[in-house]
This record gives structure tokens, sequence and C-alpha cells, in this order.
């Protein structure tokens, strides 16, 4: 049972390190825009903002690279949890509800969880006989 234990905290501490890197390229995204913003409000004139973004012929690959960076950090954020379960995964010979170890088992003994196609246990849980 302990596996099932650590096996949870460490997907925990994958989800909350993808998301910090969602985080991160959300902000690598918007350096752009931010400096534009900065300016902006420095010079008091949204003109001298605009200005730099309308005459750069580069416009479309920053255009681009904000697009990607910002669809990188939805992708993170929302598949996160789903990224985590396929990253550390469960020893193949235990459970995957509760870590308890059943080899050979069709049906985990500790939780009636179905391990094996054409098992006859429950996958709601254990055996209430």
């Amino acid at each position: 049972m302990i596996e099932a234990d650590r096996v949870r905290l460490v997907r925990h501490f994958v989800v909350a390190a993808l998301r910090v890197i969602s985080v991160l390229a959300l902000l690598w995204a918007m350096r752009d825009v931010l400096t534009h913003v900065e300016y902006a409000i420095a010079y008091a004139d949204y003109s001298v903002a605009v200005q730099g973004m309308t005459q750069s012929p580069w416009e479309f690959v920053r255009f681009a690279s904000v697009a990607f960076w910002l669809s990188a950090a939805l992708a993170l954020w929302l598949l996160g949890p789903r990224l985590a379960r396929e990253m550390v995964r469960v020893q193949k010979e235990r459970c995957p509800r509760c870590g308890y170890r059943a080899d050979a088992a069709e049906a985990c003994p500790e939780c009636g969880l179905a391990l094996r196609e054409g098992s006859v246990d429950s996958a709601d849980g254990p055996d209430p006989s």
C-alpha cells in the first residue's frame, strides 16, 4: 500500500512541475506583449507601443511564437494529470488502485479490482461476499 501512496505523491509533484512549466511558457509568450504595454505606460502614449508592432517585417513570426507558447502553456496545464499518469506508472504486478501485490491473480485480493480481462470481479470495489 505504501507504493500506491508514493505513486500518488510523485504524480502530484509531476503535475505541479508541469503546471509551473505551463506558467513559465505563458510568461514567455507574453514577453513581447508586456514590452509594448510597458512602452505605452512609460511614454503615456499608446502610439509609441503600437509603432514597433506594426512596422516590423517579422510580425508574423512574433505572432506565431506567441501563439505557439500560449498553446503549449494551455496544453501543459490541461493535460498535466494525464501526462503524470503516463510518466509515473504503477508496477505491472501491482494493483493500480491500492498498490497491493497481485502477480497472477485475475482480481486484486485486497480491493477486488478486476486486473485481467474476463475477470468476474467488479471494477467498482471489493466483492461484497
